[in-house]
């Protein structure tokens, strides 16, 4: 209970999937919606909360789903990053064997041109250390025309330089 109207809170939210009891609890409806977006959209009207994360964990698996903080709130170190280390620090005490925290981008591929953002983004996951697995991806595309006028563009943007 907050004794202090102006105290603010972190929210982290863990979201199991495999309950013995009832497996995927979290993904099950109520009025329609599944029962972790009505906790998201309850979390979303507290008035508390600066920061907000949402971890999935399935088997021996734990994935990083989303988070978001009040920008108003000044703080020396970011609210997101103090969330991650201690969902780290916690995983690794649940003996949990991997933790998913998203896409790696290094840079302009030729068929990704990421945003100075989303590098910075990156780096920042890359320094928890770890192993970044390779994505292969392949595109299919029904018209020739439009598939010579993508790839043309995309050859432009590689041949220009980096966005950052």
């Amino acid at each position: 209970m907050l004794t202090d109207r102006n105290q603010k809170i972190v929210c982290v939210v863990e979201a199991r999937m495999t309950s013995s009891r009832l497996p995927g609890k979290t993904m099950k409806k109520i009025m329609g919606k599944p029962m972790l977006q009505l906790l998201i959209e309850r979390l979303k009207r507290a008035k508390t909360i600066i920061a907000f994360s949402l971890f999935i964990k399935f088997k021996d698996g734990a994935y990083y789903g989303s988070a978001a903080d009040d920008p108003d709130v000044q703080v020396d170190v970011p609210i997101a990053h103090i969330i991650q280390w201690k969902a780290i620090e916690w995983l690794k005490e649940k003996k949990i064997k991997y933790y998913e925290i998203g896409w790696q981008q290094f840079g302009n591929q030729f068929y990704d041109f990421p945003s100075y953002k989303e590098l910075s983004i990156c780096f920042f996951k890359r320094g928890f250390g770890g192993l970044s697995v390779p994505l292969f991806r392949g595109e299919k595309f029904y018209d020739v025309n439009f598939m010579e006028q993508v790839l043309k563009k995309r050859v432009d943007m590689l041949v220009s330089g980096p966005l950052i």
